[in-house]
């Protein structure tokens, strides 16, 4: 987004069919904030590939989408991520989508589709204290 970040980042390792993006991608975060003085502030956005599908390989012997996959493609990653916010000062996070997914509601699967659920974004915020 050229005009709206002072950097930008892209490699195919961080991209949905790396089965390790996530980790790629928070590898790659980490290390980018550890450069950063400790009193700088910092704004980070990270749109999380892993999260899309297809996802059932973060689940041992998943063979299908679900909650449970979507959920376990981030919860092994966002901890390392928010401790080395924790070192540097209180953080704000948002967490967000730009769309929900349909895990079998209806009969139907996925996001590229018009559902409830797809137009129901998630969303969170909370603070990182130090």
């Amino acid at each position: 987004f050229p005009g709206y970040f002072n950097k930008s980042y892209w490699l195919p390792t961080f991209g949905c069919t790396d089965k390790n993006s996530a980790a790629n991608q928070v590898d790659f975060a980490v290390d980018k904030l550890e450069k950063y003085p400790a009193d700088r502030k910092v704004f980070m956005y990270i749109n999380f590939s892993a999260i899309h599908y297809s996802n059932c390989h973060y689940v041992e012997g998943k063979k299908k989408d679900d909650k449970e996959s979507h959920a376990a493609a981030l919860d092994s990653q966002l901890p390392r991520l928010f401790e080395a916010f924790r070192r540097r000062s209180d953080t704000l996070v948002i967490a967000l989508s730009d769309h929900g997914t349909c895990y079998g509601e209806d009969g139907y699967e996925y996001h590229c589709i018009s559902h409830e659920k797809v137009y129901t974004v998630p969303y969170k915020h909370f603070i990182l204290r130090k």
